[in-house]
């Protein structure tokens, strides 16, 4: 797996066309667990994403068999559902305990959390003690998919000018 680290791939998912870096072109390089590797732009460093265990394996596969590529592999992402190990049911949620933290500041519990309406968020939980000693879960949440910006109109962000 180590030969995978440091291998470029353009990145082609939604995501990439809705909000390119660069040229889309990622380097593949170690993640934390559970994730086998992340994206990082190959121009900025910028992060792109998580690598799942399926893409890293096809990756080193195909550079095992055919030689280190001359062009990216392109990365796709499937079609098709992929299902999880559980089915978080709607106004349910869970933490799980964050075993790597960098740093004190980092978040000691993470996990995600299902709306009613089906919306998913991500949740972030810090192990606060209060004034009187006592211990308590301080929380924060944050969609999983953007949200627009609606405070500015959206003619801000066009620029119908034609210069001639």
């Amino acid at each position: 797996m180590t030969d995978l680290f440091g291998l470029k791939v353009r990145l082609d998912r939604d995501i990439d066309r809705e909000r390119p870096c660069c040229s889309n072109i990622a380097i593949i390089k170690p993640a934390k667990p559970p994730h086998a590797g992340e994206f990082r732009c190959a121009s900025c460093d910028s992060y792109r994403g998580w690598a799942s265990k399926v893409i890293c394996d096809f990756v080193a596969t195909t550079a095992a068999r055919f030689g280190a590529p001359r062009e990216p592999i392109v990365v796709r992402q499937l079609q098709q559902e992929t299902t999880m190990a559980f089915e978080q049911k709607p106004m349910t949620g869970s933490l799980f305990k964050n075993t790597n933290k960098d740093s004190e500041t980092d978040r000691d519990y993470s996990g995600s959390l299902t709306l009613e309406d089906g919306r998913e968020l991500w949740v972030s939980g810090w192990v606060r003690t209060s004034k009187s000693g006592g211990k308590y879960l301080s929380l924060s949440v944050k969609p999983k998919v953007p949200t627009a910006d609606k405070s500015k109109p959206i003619a801000d962000d066009l620029n119908d000018q034609i210069n001639f």
